[in-house]
């Protein structure tokens, strides 16, 4: 759960300043995250979607250039948010084309995007306690939530969402460290059995 400046107008840190610290801490990857929200399509100076979505890959452009030669995964991912919902989702398992040849997907509801995208990509609801902003969305279209985020900005209630996890274990369960500023740069993250590759 990663914010880079250069594309989440939140960012504070370049995509480079994010990598070298995860890989200084021992991290063998991440995922960027940036915000996909209908107010950066809007201030984004190109006019169609699939222009304007390229400019969306910026970060992970440059991340995957900078990782070329060093032993670190770069993935690709979104936290959306949709139309008529302050809540976010992070998305994970879109490739480019997918992004591209799905115009205008911020304008959907989050059961339209879950029927459309469910066997596509998984769909977790990003800090679904979080004060001011944020409510619990309906679990049957949702793949998981993260239940540990650590951005220190915000009183996130994780424990309430532990509690609905374990109250659903087929859940995907999720931790991160949402990053947007240098304080919160590796303060968590997700341990897997095996190297994750792509």
């Amino acid at each position: 759960h990663v914010h880079t400046k250069e594309v989440s107008p939140c960012g504070r840190l370049s995509i480079e300043e994010i990598i070298d610290q995860y890989i200084e801490e021992g991290y063998s990857g991440l995922v960027i995250t940036d915000h996909m929200r209908r107010g950066y399509y809007r201030k984004c100076n190109k006019e169609d979607w699939k222009e304007k979505t390229n400019e969306y890959f910026y970060s992970y452009d440059r991340a995957k250039e900078y990782c070329k030669d060093k032993d670190f995964y770069i993935g690709l991912g979104m936290e959306i948010s949709f139309k008529s919902d302050t809540n976010d989702f992070l998305v994970y398992g879109f490739e480019k084309n997918d992004f591209l040849e799905n115009e205008w997907m911020i304008e959907m509801e989050l059961k339209e995007f879950y029927n459309k995208f469910k066997d596509k990509a998984v769909i977790i609801q990003a800090h679904p306690h979080r004060e001011r902003g944020s409510k619990l969305e309906d679990i049957n279209y949702l793949h998981g939530l993260e239940i540990f985020n650590l951005n220190p900005r915000h009183n996130n209630h994780n424990d309430l969402t532990e509690a609905i996890y374990k109250a659903n274990p087929t859940l995907i369960a999720t931790g991160g460290s949402d990053v947007h500023k240098q304080e919160d740069l590796c303060a968590t993250g997700i341990y897997t059995d095996k190297k994750i590759t792509s």
